[in-house]
C-alpha cells in the first residue's frame, strides 16, 4: 500500500488530519495539495468510545494538538492505528475525536454531514472489531486454534513413499459470526462507517478480515467470497435502494448510542448518499419519494421508549427497535402525496405536508390517514378460524392490506397534528366482513401538516 495509492484529487482531504512522524503524531489543519501533485493517501478510524473520558481535541488544546504529541500520549486504540499506518507507509489518519473540536457545535456539524465522504474517501478503514473501549487497543498477542496431530511424517530414504506430517485445527466462525458478536457492531455510529468505507481491515481478537467493494476475505480461511457479506452495496435503482434503506435502518435500530439525539446525525452519510442516487428529498430519516416508511411500527412493546429529538412521523422518534412493512415494489403502493417544509440543513426537523384519504376514528379529535396498499392472493379465509368474522368466501381470495397512519391534533400546535401509531386493515373485495377499505377510497382528499 505504500505509494501504491493515493487519495482521490477530485475529493479534498478531511479539514484535520493527524500526520505520523517517527517519534509523534501532529494534528493538521486544512491540508492542502498543488492540482498536480500526488496526494498521499489517508486511513480512518472506526472504533469504540466505550465509558470514562478519553484524548480528544477542542478549542482550547487545538493549538497545543497542531504542535504535536507524542504516541504514548494516545489511547490505546487510537495509538495502535497510528502503529499500523506507520508499518504501511501511510501518513495520515482520520480519528473523529481528535480531528474534530468536540466541544464545538458548529464543527461537529459541519464535520458530521461530511463524515460519509471520509470514509468513502479514505485509502482504508481500521476497524477495532473486539475493542469495547478506546484505552483496550486491538493489537495483541492471539489465542491460536485448537489443533491435532492426524499423522506423523515418515520419510522414506529413497524417496517412493511417506507422507508429510498432518495437521487439523478448528474451524473458525464465519465472518458474520464474529460481525455480529462484536463490541463494535452494537454501536450506531459504525454502520455507516462500514457500510461507506471502500476498504476494511476488521481486527478480531483470534484473525483479520477483510472487506471492499467487490469481496470480503478472512485470515483463518482459504476461500475468497466474491461479494461482500452483511453490506450490500447500494443501489441506483431507486426502488432497490429504498429497500436496502430500510433494510440498514432496521439494523440500525438495534444499535446503541451514547447521546439519543445522535439517532440522525449517525446515519446521515448514508442518508445522503441515497438521496443523491434516487433523486429524492429526504427528511428526518424519510425519502419523499418512498412515502410507504411512514408505515415504521415499533419492534418491542413495553415501556414506553426516550424520545430523540425528530419529528413524530419520522421512525428515529422513538429510540427502540423499528420495523417496516413487508417490502414488495410491485405490490405495496403508495396511495398519499406529501412534501416536506421548514427542515434544515441538519436533517433533524421538519413538517410532512400531506395530501390522503381519511377517516375519523371514534375517538373525537384523531383521525387515519391510508398511505399504501398491498395486495396478495390467500387461501387463509377458506380457514374458519383465520376467516374475518362474516366472510363467507369459499375459495382462494385476493385480499388487499391497508396501512394508515392514525394522526391526532398537536397538543402545542393547533394548526398541525402528530403521529400516533399505523394500522393494517385486511379487504377482501365484494366481502361485507371487510368494510374499512370503502370509508377511505369514498372519503375526498385532505391536507394535513404533520411535524
Amino acid at each position: 500500500m505504500n505509494g501504491s495509492f493515493l487519495h482521490d484529487a477530485t475529493h479534498p482531504y478531511p479539514t484535520r488530519l493527524l500526520e505520523i512522524h517517527r517519534d509523534k503524531v501532529k494534528l493538521v489543519e486544512h491540508l492542502a495539495v498543488p492540482p498536480l501533485a500526488p496526494r498521499s493517501p489517508y486511513a480512518i478510524l472506526s472504533y469504540c468510545w466505550g465509558d470514562g473520558d478519553t484524548m480528544t481535541t477542542t478549542s482550547a488544546n487545538l493549538a497545543d494538538h497542531l504542535g504535536g504529541f507524542p504516541w504514548m500520549a494516545l489511547p490505546q486504540t487510537i495509538q495502535d492505528a497510528v502503529l499500523v499506518c506507520f508499518r504501511l507507509g501511510i501518513k495520515f489518519i482520520w480519528v473523529d475525536a481528535l480531528c474534530v473540536l468536540q466541544d464545538s457545535p458548529e464543527d461537529w456539524a459541519s464535520e458530521c454531514a461530511r463524515m460519509g465522504d471520509y470514509y468513502s474517501c479514505a485509502v482504508v478503514t481500521l476497524s477495532a472489531l473486539d475493542a469495547s473501549s478506546v484505552h483496550e487497543g486491538f493489537l495483541s498477542s492471539r489465542a491460536p486454534l485448537s489443533t491435532a496431530r492426524l499423522f506423523r511424517s515418515v520419510w522414506d530414504p529413497h524417496g517412493y513413499g511417506g507422507h508429510p506430517e498432518i495437521w487439523i485445527r478448528q474451524s473458525p466462525p464465519t465472518l458474520g459470526t464474529v460481525m455480529l458478536n462484536a463490541p463494535l457492531s452494537r454501536r450506531g455510529w459504525a454502520l455507516q462507517e462500514r457500510v461507506l468505507s471502500t476498504r476494511i481491515v476488521h481486527f478480531a481478537k483470534s484473525e483479520l478480515l477483510w472487506e471492499c467493494l467487490t469481496c470480503s476475505a478472512q485470515e483463518g480461511l482459504t476461500e475468497l467470497n466474491d461479494h461482500r457479506q452483511d453490506c450490500s452495496n447500494i443501489q441506483y435503482s431507486a426502488h432497490g435502494a429504498f429497500a436496502i434503506w430500510q433494510r440498514f435502518v432496521v439494523e440500525y435500530s438495534t444499535r446503541k448510542l451514547t447521546h439519543p439525539e445522535d439517532r440522525l446525525p449517525a446515519i446521515a452519510g448514508l442518508a445522503r448518499i441515497l438521496a443523491e442516487r434516487t433523486d429524492s428529498p429526504y427528511c428526518a430519516g424519510i425519502f419523499g419519494k418512498d412515502l410507504i416508511e411512514l408505515a415504521w411500527q415499533e419492534a418491542v412493546t413495553g415501556n414506553p421508549p426516550a424520545l430523540a429529538p425528530a419529528p413524530s412521523w419520522s421512525w428515529a422518534r422513538p429510540n427502540s427497535r423499528v420495523k417496516f412493512p413487508f417490502y414488495d415494489q410491485d405490490r405495496l403502493v403508495s396511495t398519499v402525496d406529501a412534501r416536506f417544509e421548514g427542515y434544515d440543513s441538519s436533517i433533524l426537523h421538519g413538517c410532512l405536508v400531506v395530501s390522503a384519504c381519511f377517516r375519523k376514528m371514534s375517538g373525537p379529535w384523531n383521525v387515519e390517514i391510508r398511505i399504501a396498499e398491498r395486495a396478495h392472493t390467500t387461501r387463509t379465509h377458506m380457514i374458519p378460524p383465520i376467516r374475518k368474522t362474516g366472510c363467507e368466501c369459499k375459495t382462494a381470495v385476493v385480499e388487499t392490506l391497508v396501512y394508515a397512519l392514525e394522526i391526532a391534533p398537536h397538543p402545542a400546535n393547533p394548526d398541525c397534528w402528530a403521529r400516533v401509531n399505523v394500522h393494517i386493515y385486511p379487504y377482501v373485495e365484494g366481502c361485507g366482513a371487510y368494510g374499512q377499505k370503502y370509508e377511505f377510497r369514498d372519503s375526498t382528499r385532505s391536507v394535513f401538516k404533520l411535524v
